[in-house]
């Protein structure tokens, strides 16, 4: 089957990013592709989410700061051991961003044991880190490059017991850890002293094997069946 895309706006059916357009989220149609979605558009929060030390705004995107340790938001989101959280976000003033595949209701403004479940630290220690953590306690870390005022693509796959963080689609560091099986909240916390804006989340289900199909043909998408 061939299957043509044209190079006009056919939405709902194609979308473009938010902040690609002149109104703010105009054809963006990511929560109809997705597990779950939230661009941020207007100046508040959704009634979906939760927070806890947060002092930060909403501003078409997510500025995300923290009152006292570990702030930010969630929200109750039933999750299995086979989903992406994917943060589209810049780091504004020097931080670490942490989305955390929850396990039970979190804690915010204290410490990552307060929020159980699969973290992932973003500049961990303001030390171009990448960190994986379980419920605080940390298994593993790797160096990443995050400069302030860079969006960057953040992907945190968690895939059986394999735990991956990736940075643009780039694989930066993994490890294995069967604690968990299925999560129910999704959180975004961000460390006392800094500032992250988030254009986006969304949580998607995860490719099969983990790979992601390509097109090596971008005038059409050929589909097997």
């Amino acid at each position: 089957i061939y299957m043509f895309v044209r190079n006009t706006i056919q939405y709902p059916y194609t979308g473009i990013a938010p902040q690609l357009t002149s109104s703010y989220g105009q054809y963006d149609n990511g929560e109809y592709v997705f597990y779950f979605y939230d661009n941020f558009a207007g100046t508040q929060l959704k009634s979906i989410w939760q927070t806890g030390a947060f002092s930060g705004s909403v501003n078409n995107g997510l500025y995300l700061e923290s009152s006292s340790g570990q702030g930010g938001i969630y929200t109750q989101l039933d999750m299995t051991n086979n989903m992406v959280i994917d943060v589209l976000a810049e780091m504004i003033t020097a931080t670490s961003l942490t989305p955390v595949f929850g396990t039970s209701t979190p804690t915010l403004g204290q410490g990552l044991s307060d929020i159980p479940g699969y973290q992932f630290i973003w500049n961990y220690n303001n030390a171009n880190e990448i960190g994986i953590w379980v419920s605080g306690s940390s298994i593993t870390s790797a160096s990443v490059t995050i400069d302030t005022d860079t969006f960057y693509l953040l992907s945190n796959e968690w895939i059986g017991d394999n735990l991956i963080a990736l940075q643009n689609y780039q694989q930066v560091v993994s490890a294995t850890n069967s604690e968990y099986s299925s999560a129910s909240y999704l959180v975004l916390v961000v460390y006392q002293g800094g500032e992250w804006f988030v254009q986006y989340v969304r949580v998607r289900y995860a490719p099969p094997n983990g790979v992601m199909p390509s097109n090596s043909q971008p005038q059409k998408i050929i589909i097997y069946v």
